[in-house]
């Protein structure tokens, strides 16, 4: 048995190049079910199924990637309720009081934001689900609409528009919207960072259900693979839900330290 796990962690310390795990979800449209927690090769591309989650028509995806509190919330589009995801549960938030499409947790500032299909920028409660308007995102006196949002490790809110291939940094406390770049193919369902390095990433449901990694600073979107179903949301936590066995804990702990070494060395 001893062997076995051995060669398996091996297996996984070659495959394996970064401690936090990339999330997406099946989003449940048209013959898909929806519901189901994947994980993905941020190498590749590849998705594993992990979990079931209750919501069956998955708005987007939020994360609190930091050690001490790894949480993982999910939003509804169907019926506006907010799931949260720890390694041991997933549990019923609450129902928000707007159509929110998408949402982003900055771990700095322990806040959450969404915005609803009207444009309209909300705060919202992570113990409740209670939302409060901050106002309508507006960029050169119009309405942007971003189908994702995603905070960086500084605390900075980045919204991605599929329909303009726009991306933009946003105000959470005002609403207000300044033009960062225009990336051809940015048609992201949802986007968000790595925690170890802040490498963006990308989930696309819009042409093809692929996963992409974005370059900001080059103003590139590079697919990796194509992706079963019709997935949606991404978000990052340093650990794998649902809390693995022990013998799989002991496979990811020597992931995680292959990980580290990798990183020190480059």
């Amino acid at each position: 048995m001893k062997r076995a796990i051995v060669a398996a962690a091996m297996l996984i310390c070659a495959e394996r190049a970064w401690g936090s795990f990339l999330y997406t979800m099946d989003v449940g449209l048209g013959t898909s079910p929806g519901g189901t927690l994947y994980t993905v090769d941020q190498t590749n591309g590849q998705t594993t199924p992990v979990w079931t989650v209750p919501a069956r028509t998955v708005t987007d995806m939020a994360s609190d990637w930091r050690p001490a509190s790894p949480r993982l919330w999910v939003g509804d589009f169907a019926t506006e309720r907010l799931y949260v995801v720890t390694p041991t549960a997933v549990a019923l938030v609450g129902t928000m009081d707007a159509a929110i499409r998408t949402i982003a947790f900055d771990p700095k500032s322990e806040r959450m934001f969404g915005v609803a299909r009207d444009g309209t920028l909300y705060r919202i409660s992570t113990e409740t689900a209670a939302t409060t308007a901050v106002g309508p995102l507006r960029w050169n006196n119009s309405l942007i609409f971003p189908g994702s949002l995603a905070f960086d490790l500084d605390g900075t809110l980045w919204g991605a528009d599929s329909q303009s291939n726009r991306i933009f940094t946003i105000d959470p406390s005002s609403a207000s919207a300044t033009l960062f770049k225009t990336i051809p193919g940015l048609s992201m369902t949802d986007i968000a960072f790595r925690p170890e390095d802040g490498a963006l990433f990308g989930i696309s449901n819009i042409a093809a259900q692929t996963v992409y990694r974005i370059n900001l600073a080059a103003g590139t979107v590079t697919p990796l693979s194509s992706a079963p179903g019709e997935i949606g949301g991404a978000a990052f936590l340093p650990v794998l839900v649902p809390e693995p066995t022990s013998a799989t804990a002991l496979l990811l702990l020597a992931a995680h330290a292959c990980a580290r070494r990798r990183r020190v060395r480059s």
